[in-house]
């Protein structure tokens, strides 16, 4: 699996066994998070100009009050901050005084956690119905339904042997390794030293990439109302997520120098991970291999490939006005189904008109959504990617720069 910015090495994925989706409130999770976001807001400016958008009334999350984009902008103005990688923008919906009042009585993922004794954090976090202030990474604690966070050889474990794990990839800000039928995107965070010359990822970005990949899993045709609007398969399929905390386990290392003698990796060596690191584990389907390894066979490969991921991105714009902003060919993962009697077919729905067509056995996954824009019905949240500028600089005449 590649995380932006540009590909660097891509590993062979396999096709493996499907295992349980674990479903999560996000209606609850994306309110506590849109409270979080006002707090940070009030503790710092004046009240919010409001901004009308085609779809949402919206405050704009940096609480700056210059600059505003024009009525009828769906994607705020750039705000050039400073840092070593982008920081991922919000734009926010929907606040009243009720809201903070009704987050106490809701009967989801966040009352499971009303009884965590979590130490007073700084300004920029909110009260939480039992009295206790919620950080961004408290918040994270409750996506993952954890009260605290685990070991990697623990949630390793879960689902393999820990012997079996293999590493499959690498990117700017963490490792794919393949465990069991599933691949865990480990990426580590909140921590004060470089991770392969990058400034590590904050809780709320983390958080944000989080509520993310549960929007678009809820296109999914196997989620949610079966007569939506809006509906595909084409996104890989996240199905779970958790937080860890320590120094990086034996069998991860293990792992990781056999693929560094293989691949020679440009990642920094793990094992320099303190006992106090923070990471995030991603658990997601097997999509396959990359494309740019995978070697297509025919012109109908070619063309369900064009046809799957066109389609994908097409129901995504249209549901939730989804922009992927890193598609090259790292980020496309393939599958063959080469059962000559099964009915090859996709299905999608867009608009409501549903569309079926021929696939020729070929299944495609998008991954790698750090760049990515996304609205999530509460909240647009994208990266302000002029903050970087060089995720727009590559080798010359490489055909996958400008993307």
């Amino acid at each position: 699996m590649e995380e932006s910015p540009s590909p660097k090495n891509f590993g062979t994925w396999a096709g493996g066994m499907e295992q349980s989706l674990i479903v999560h409130d996000l209606p609850a999770i994306l309110e506590r998070w849109k409270i979080f976001k006002l707090a940070r807001c009030a503790a710092s400016n004046q009240l919010f100009d409001i901004m009308e958008t085609p779809l949402i009334p919206s405050v704009i999350s940096n609480c700056s009050t210059e600059n505003y984009p024009e009525k009828g902008y769906r994607t705020p103005e750039k705000d050039r901050g400073s840092g070593m990688h982008p920081t991922r923008r919000t734009i926010l919906s929907g606040y009243t005084n009720e809201s903070t009042k009704n987050i106490a009585g809701e009967t989801s993922i966040v009352t499971s956690f009303s009884e965590l004794n979590i130490e007073e954090p700084p300004r920029t976090s909110i009260p939480s119905s039992s009295g206790e202030a919620l950080t961004a990474f408290a918040q994270l604690l409750m996506v993952c339904r954890q009260s605290a966070p685990a070991t990697l050889a623990d949630v390793f474990s879960a689902y393999c042997k820990l012997d079996s794990i293999v590493k499959l990839g690498e990117g700017t800000y963490g490792e794919a390794y393949r465990a069991g039928s599933t691949v865990c995107k480990v990426v580590p965070f909140d921590g004060d030293s470089l991770v392969n010359g990058e400034t590590q990822k904050k809780s709320e970005e983390v958080l944000e990439e989080a509520l993310l990949c549960l929007t678009l899993n809820n296109l999914r045709t196997d989620q949610g109302d079966k007569g939506k609007d809006h509906s595909c398969d084409g996104f890989i399929e996240t199905k779970d997520f958790w937080v860890c905390k320590g120094p990086y386990d034996p069998s991860l290392i293990s792992a990781w120098e056999d693929w560094d003698s293989k691949h020679e990796s440009e990642n920094d060596h793990p094992k320099d991970f303190s006992n106090d690191q923070h990471y995030i584990i991603f658990v997601q389907a097997d999509g396959g291999r990359d494309l740019e390894k995978f070697a297509l066979l025919d012109y109908n490969e070619a063309r369900s490939l064009l046809l799957q991921v066109t389609a994908s991105l097409a129901v995504a714009e249209s549901a939730c006005e989804f922009e992927h902003r890193d598609l090259h060919w790292g980020n496309i993962l393939l599958a063959r189904d080469e059962m000559s009697n099964k009915d090859h077919t996709m299905s999608i729905t867009l608009q409501g008109k549903r569309i079926r067509a021929r696939t020729f056995g070929l299944t495609i996954s998008i991954i790698d959504f750090t760049l990515s824009r996304i609205n999530t019905g509460n909240a647009i949240l994208f990266l302000d990617l002029s903050e970087d500028p060089d995720l727009f600089k590559g080798p010359k005449g490489d055909k996958q720069v400008f993307r």
